[in-house]
């Protein structure tokens, strides 16, 4: 697999230097957004749907491409529920997404996070966002997703 360079993300605090430490949001800019679901539940868990809110929040401040993308065990087809509950969340923010459909065939020896970190090197995303729960359930490993995942990774519980 071939890497690519690491792009710079752009933060500040406080541009006034009154020490606040909050970022400003107009420096922090993301092109292309990455949602991973990696969650067997056809109504999504709530971990999975704060992923989702928070991806979409995002794209839409920033006008970003969001990308969501499936990881799921061999043989599991995605949901046509799970489609939706997407899609809604995405069409209220004015959104549209690509989808990317994975299937692994052991998600607990690592091959979800290099499924990951791949889909976000061809896809030159530069945020990965997912639900901390796949970290817990063991679906990603977190070490493998900071070896083979190559732009910020947002985990959200």
């Amino acid at each position: 697999m071939q890497r690519r360079a690491p792009r710079p993300v752009l933060a500040s605090s406080d541009p006034e230097g009154n020490g606040s430490g909050a970022a400003t949001s107009d420096l922090v800019k993301y092109e292309h957004i990455l949602l991973a679901i990696l969650d067997s539940n056809p109504l999504l868990s709530s971990a999975s749907r704060n992923a989702v809110s928070t991806a979409a929040a995002l794209a839409a401040s920033n006008a970003s491409k969001l990308t969501v993308m499936f990881i799921d065990e061999q043989g599991q087809q995605v949901s046509e529920k799970r489609l939706q509950l997407i899609q809604g969340e995405l069409l209220t923010r004015g959104l549209e997404a690509s989808f990317l459909e994975e299937e692994v065939e052991a998600a607990s020896q690592g091959k979800g996070s290099v499924a990951l970190g791949e889909a976000a090197d061809n896809l030159e995303a530069d945020l990965v966002v997912l639900a901390t729960a796949a970290v817990h359930e063991k679906h990603v490993d977190a070490n493998l997703l900071a070896e083979f995942v190559g732009c910020p990774i947002l985990l959200l519980p």
